[in-house]
C-alpha cells in the first residue's frame, strides 16, 4: 500500500506545489479545496501524470491548524487602520523596488514595525491579542495586498526608542479564493476581481442585486453577487457556498431582490 498525503489548501499556491512533489517523490495525494473545484482539477490532473494517484476533496476547512496555529483556508472580515513603517527600505528583498522616483511600490517582501499601544489601540475590545501569521495587510497607497508570514512578538520585543513593537515579516499576496468581506470596499474588491465567478441567467422576479451583497436560495446556499445586468438578467456569483440548483429563487440580502 502506498503512502497518502492530504494537502489542505491544495489547489493553489504553495499547497498545489506540495501535492506535486509529493507525487514526485512517490505519494498518493488527496487534495482539499474550499470552492475551485476546477483549480483542484488541474493539481490532481498533474499528479496523474506524474504517475501517482490523487482525488480531490471540497470542504470548509475555515479553522485553526493546532500545530501551526494558523488558518487552514481562511476568510477575511473585519478590518482595523493601524499606523506602521518600513523597518528599512535598503533591507527590502524581492524582484520589486521599494522607493522610485514616481512613489512607493512594494512587490515580494518587506518588514513592517507597529507600536504594541498602537495595535491594541486598534483592536480594542476585540479578542485579538497580536498580528497573526496569515493576517493581511492592505496599503492604501499602492493598493497592495501583503500577507503576514512571521511575527516576532516574544520577549524581549525589539525596540525603538525604548517603545515596544511588533515586527512583521509580509511577502506579496496570492489570491487562492479566500472569502474577503471586511466591509471596506477597496479592499473586498480584491475577491470580486480575483475570485472565480458563476454566471447564471435569472428571470419572473423584481428589483436590482447589489454588487456586493450577499444572495441566498430556499435550501441557505449563499453567494455574494460580483456583478448584475439589469437588462439582460445576467447575474454573476463568487463565493458559492455550495451549488444552485435550476429554478432556485435568488434573494438579495441588502436589496430584498428575488428572481
Amino acid at each position: 500500500m502506498s503512502d497518502v498525503l492530504l494537502i489542505t489548501g491544495g489547489s493553489r499556491g504553495i499547497g498545489a506545489a506540495t501535492a506535486i512533489c509529493a507525487a514526485k517523490k512517490g505519494w498518493d495525494v488527496a487534495i482539499n479545496y474550499a470552492r475551485d473545484a476546477e483549480a483542484a482539477k488541474k493539481v490532481s490532473n498533474e499528479v496523474n501524470a506524474l504517475g501517482r494517484r490523487a482525488i480531490t476533496i471540497k470542504g470548509d476547512m475555515t479553522s485553526e491548524d493546532d500545530i501551526l496555529n494558523e488558518d487552514i483556508e481562511s476568510k477575511f472580515d473585519s478590518a482595523y487602520k493601524i499606523e506602521m513603517y518600513l523597518e528599512n527600505t535598503d533591507a527590502f528583498e524581492g524582484d520589486g523596488t521599494l522607493l522610485s522616483k514616481f512613489g512607493l511600490e512594494i512587490r515580494d517582501q518587506a518588514t513592517l514595525i507597529v507600536a504594541k499601544r498602537s495595535w491594541n489601540k486598534a483592536t480594542f475590545g476585540t479578542d485579538l491579542i497580536r498580528p497573526n501569521e496569515g493576517d493581511l495587510i492592505y496599503f492604501t497607497m499602492t493598493k497592495t495586498l501583503m500577507k503576514i508570514t512571521f511575527v516576532e512578538h516574544e520577549q524581549p520585543f525589539y525596540q525603538l526608542q525604548n517603545l515596544p513593537v511588533y515586527k512583521l515579516n509580509v511577502e506579496a499576496f496570492e489570491y487562492g479564493d479566500e472569502a474577503i468581506d471586511t466591509g471596506i470596499e477597496e479592499i473586498d474588491e480584491v475577491e470580486l476581481d480575483l475570485a472565480t465567478r458563476v454566471g447564471l441567467t435569472m428571470s419572473g422576479g423584481t428589483g436590482n442585486y447589489t454588487v456586493g451583497e450577499t444572495v441566498t436560495a430556499a435550501d441557505l446556499t449563499t453567494a455574494e453577487v460580483a456583478a448584475w445586468d439589469s437588462t439582460t438578467l445576467k447575474l454573476s456569483v463568487v463565493g458559492l457556498s455550495s451549488n444552485f440548483s435550476v429554478g432556485d429563487v435568488l434573494t438579495g440580502g441588502t436589496s430584498g431582490t428575488s428572481y
